[in-house]
């Protein structure tokens, strides 16, 4: 069984490379952190499905804004052998200037490795 520290540093990890690639601009690398089913949704608003419409919502989103800073409340394990884990955090960037909006987001395990399956959030 997977213990929280380790799940906690798995996700850390996942979050601190993604947020590399973002920011370089490396859009189709950060559509690779998703499932190749997941959802984008901004919350009340519309959401997208699959890589290819995830990669381009994400790239006209970040391109838009900059200094994307995340920060977690917690990560919840769930499923056997935690199948998935929920993240869930606040993010801010330069457009937001200081103010920390909610995320959500669930991993969901694939051949050893975490993808994000659903991917939530407002702005």
């Amino acid at each position: 069984m997977v213990s929280q520290k380790e799940i906690d540093e798995i996700i850390e990890k996942i979050e601190s490379d993604y947020s590399v690639d973002l920011e370089a601009g490396n859009y189709d690398k950060v559509a690779e952190y998703y499932h190749p089913d997941a959802a984008l949704v901004h919350a009340g608003n519309n959401g997208f499905v699959g890589r290819k419409a995830i990669g381009k919502t994400l790239a006209a989103f970040a391109q838009n804004d900059k200094n994307f800073k995340a920060t977690l409340v917690r990560n919840i394990i769930a499923g056997t052998d935690a199948e998935f884990v929920i993240h869930e955090g606040t993010y801010t960037s330069d457009s937001l200037k200081g103010k920390q909006l909610p995320y959500r987001q669930i991993f969901k395990k694939e051949n050893g490795k975490y993808l994000i399956y659903h991917d939530e959030f407002t702005f």
